[in-house]
């Protein structure tokens, strides 16, 4: 790129402008002349002026995209049933049914916001996640247990197997090296 090429001149129209406005309306009138590699080469800068190295990011495994999938499925099923819950409730105003809502509120909410976290790559995401489908997979055994109702049909229910999926997913190596950034 010489010192007077096309995307120098680029970069020093759009710092003279004085609004953001027309700087935006700038770069969409000009910016199809150019790559889109180009382009990220020319304005990757930071405030400084020292140009950024464009760093590839690791795909999501897919055991780790399987069980942000679960978790998303968990949370849809979960405000299904804390609808249902809160008629129920509504309707009784039974207390401990009360008690059951605030727990399942509070798993939907942390099993949403971990997904929300997910792409942060953290590792606490990670074990939060763990932990939380834990506590799913306890209570969905616990319950039967306390009843005398416990059998087979607890173990293979999807309360109980999609948490253990997801912390199976979460356990493998390729979830640790996503996690560990």
């Amino acid at each position: 790129m010489s010192a007077n090429s096309p995307l120098d001149v680029l970069k020093w129209f759009i710092a003279a402008q004085a609004s953001e406005s027309r700087a935006r309306s700038a770069i969409r009138g000009i910016a199809g002349a150019f790559s889109a590699a180009e382009l990220h080469k020319a304005f990757a800068v930071r405030h400084d002026d020292r140009v950024t190295d464009v760093i590839p990011t690791e795909p999501m495994p897919g055991a780790v995209r399987t069980a942000r999938g679960a978790m998303i499925l968990q949370s849809g099923f979960g405000l299904l049933g804390l609808a249902l819950m809160a008629a129920a409730v509504a309707g009784s105003g039974a207390p401990m049914l009360l008690v059951v809502l605030l727990l399942l509120l509070l798993v939907v909410v942390a099993l949403g916001w971990l997904a929300f976290r997910w792409s942060s790559r953290r590792k606490w995401v990670r074990w939060c996640a763990v932990a939380v489908e834990a506590v799913m997979v306890g209570g969905a055994v616990a319950g039967p247990v306390l009843d005398g109702e416990f059998g087979w049909r607890t173990l293979i229910s999807l309360g109980t197997v999609l948490p253990l999926a997801v912390i199976v997913a979460l356990v493998t190596p390729s979830a640790a090296r996503w996690f560990d950034r």
